[in-house]
């Protein structure tokens, strides 16, 4: 929750990159996972961009080049792991749950880091790449729930109303699982947002910060 909250609001996070390894061989929320488990290392970066967003927010107007570029490296390496291994059903569904987030932090790099408008081609690439694993057959019910934070940053940023359609089948699906209002105002979020990208061109050249202002605050519930 403070790491969510930390990627939207612009605060450094609670938890620096290097504590996710502590994670592993426990029993969090996740389930017990090793310590070099994809999770945890998608995790550390997000916790890293975290970092680099509230210096970037705070501090100073860039962040360094080459450490973007390291972040991106290890966001595809860890995607081209994830193609190369045959795996179970179960494995399968870890891979896109983690898959999720990875393309989430993506999405933040380019666009709260990079200063990349919302209908850049990188942008939306990472959207079209995680909507095919949202949409997908391989996330099992148990972890779908469980990725409301990717849904609310590829879904803001969804342009083609296809995707749009299977956002809201996901909340639908999770809506099964859980019910409370956080759900409720992120749907009235998306579709508000929605709308206002169809009708306010100007809005897809607005900043990170911008344009989760409305929403940051509470977003430690997603």
């Amino acid at each position: 929750m403070d790491l969510t909250h930390a990627l939207l609001i612009g605060d450094d996070p609670y938890f620096d990159a290097s504590s996710w390894q502590e994670f592993g061989d426990c029993e969090p929320w996740w389930g017990r996972v090793p310590k070099n488990d994809d999770f945890l290392e998608i995790m550390a970066i997000l916790s890293q961009l975290a970092t680099l967003g509230h210096e970037v927010r705070n501090f100073r107007s860039t962040a360094p080049i080459g450490v973007l570029f390291a972040i991106q490296t290890a966001l595809d390496q860890q995607a081209a792991r994830q193609e190369e291994v045959d795996k179970t059903k179960e494995q399968a569904g870890w891979t896109a749950f983690c898959a999720c987030y990875r393309f989430s932090a993506s999405v933040y790099l380019y666009r709260a880091l990079s200063v990349l408008d919302v209908d850049h081609e990188l942008v939306q690439k990472s959207v079209a790449d995680c909507m095919e694993v949202i949409s997908g057959h391989d996330l099992t019910d148990k972890l779908h729930h469980c990725i409301l934070f990717p849904v609310l940053i590829i879904g803001t940023h969804c342009l083609d109303s296809k995707q749009r359609v299977e956002i809201r089948k996901s909340l639908a699906r999770t809506a099964s699982y859980l019910s409370f209002e956080a759900l409720r105002s992120l749907e009235s979020f998306l579709e508000k947002r929605w709308h206002e990208l169809d009708t306010s061109p100007e809005l897809k050249e607005a900043g990170w910060w911008v344009y989760f202002d409305e929403i940051a605050n509470v977003t430690c519930l997603f």
